[in-house]
């Protein structure tokens, strides 16, 4: 559903409250509206516009993203690959490589 203009209350309401946008809920709110200019952003009372930051660590979910990506972009069909998805999930969901420690020697770090 479009909407004509759109209010997002976006506010930080605390670790343990469900009500705090997840990626994609964002992601669908904004996408809402025809224009961003019909966003307005609703900001707590007794809050300021520090409440949003929780908004800049938002990470997409790596299945979803990963489901897309098996979708073959060439030719009209737009099949759907489930390797491919697999492979890209993961892909995302590896743990990184633990950074290895240079051991000293003599007090001083081995080159």
């Amino acid at each position: 559903m479009t909407l004509d203009k759109v209010i997002l209350a976006l506010g930080y309401r605390g670790k343990t409250c469900v009500t705090n946008f997840q990626y994609d809920a964002l992601y669908v709110a904004f996408s809402r509206v025809h224009d961003r200019k019909d966003i307005r952003i609703l900001v707590p009372k007794r809050a300021d516009w520090t409440c949003l930051n929780y908004i800049y660590n938002l990470q997409p979910n790596p299945a979803i993203d990963s489901y897309f990506k098996g979708y073959n972009k060439e030719g009209a069909t737009g099949t759907w690959n489930e390797n491919v998805a697999l492979a890209s999930y993961r892909r995302a969901t590896a743990p990184l490589p633990r950074q290895r420690r240079k051991r000293r020697l003599n007090g001083r770090p081995h080159a």
